[in-house]
């Protein structure tokens, strides 16, 4: 139910009929406000499925969702591309502004990421500075323009903190999900995108695509600065 103020409550009501004569009968019982439990069951849903710090989805969640996206993907041959974001230099972050400072960049990422997201895409905290997306309905191309988009708006970005401001960039991995293939696939050619984004000097965005080398051409080893 909807208070005056527009707030909502919730109501649990228990009743029974009781016969008046033989053609009428009234409704004898009690309602219970359950507003409390609601707000608790709702409180432990979202915990569960979210991480507390920034909002995304946890690592479980997204990829419960990510699951329900690969079947819709088959079933109507629609294209489907995931995303790998990790945050630059994250712990100079952590040991110039503290831990604190830290939680901050993270969540301004995440709040970046979802004015730039649809509503069906699903964005997922893997753990650390590194983050996942999920995009139905989207090829690698599309997926890339994304990407630069995401990246250029955290580049952008100035976090105040303390009296001290500071910025900082992401490296982001593209993949194109193919069909038949476990999402880990994926996340995987993803994940080899952004490691070369790393080692190529951070703050770009590189496609799997990019990482396939023609038969009978070496692959040129990359390590980290």
């Amino acid at each position: 139910m909807l208070t005056p103020d527009g707030g909502e409550k919730w109501w649990r009501s228990v009743s029974k009929p009781v016969s008046v004569d033989d053609d009428q009968a009234v409704f004898n019982g009690v309602m219970f406000d359950i507003t409390q439990q609601k707000e608790m069951e709702d409180e432990l849903r979202k915990l569960a499925t979210t991480d507390p710090l920034t909002g995304a989805f946890n690592r479980r969640c997204f990829r419960n969702m990510a699951a329900e996206e690969i079947s819709r993907s088959r079933r109507h041959n629609r294209p489907l591309t995931v995303l790998m974001l990790d945050i630059d230099h994250f712990k100079k972050i952590n040991d110039t502004y503290g831990h604190a400072g830290g939680d901050e960049a993270l969540q301004r990422v995440v709040a970046a990421i979802s004015r730039l997201m649809r509503l069906n895409d699903v964005l997922g905290r893997f753990g650390g500075e590194e983050f996942a997306l999920l995009l139905p309905e989207t090829g690698i191309a599309g997926a890339m323009k994304l990407a630069e988009r995401i990246r250029l708006a955290i580049a952008s970005m100035i976090v105040t903190w303390e009296d001290r401001s500071f910025q900082f960039t992401v490296s982001i991995g593209a993949a194109r999900y193919e069909d038949g293939q476990d999402i880990d696939v994926a996340l995987n050619a993803a994940d080899q995108a952004l490691y070369r984004a790393k080692t190529s000097g951070r703050n770009r965005t590189i496609s799997a695509d990019d990482l396939v080398v023609p038969s009978g051409q070496a692959v040129a080893e990359n390590t980290l600065p």
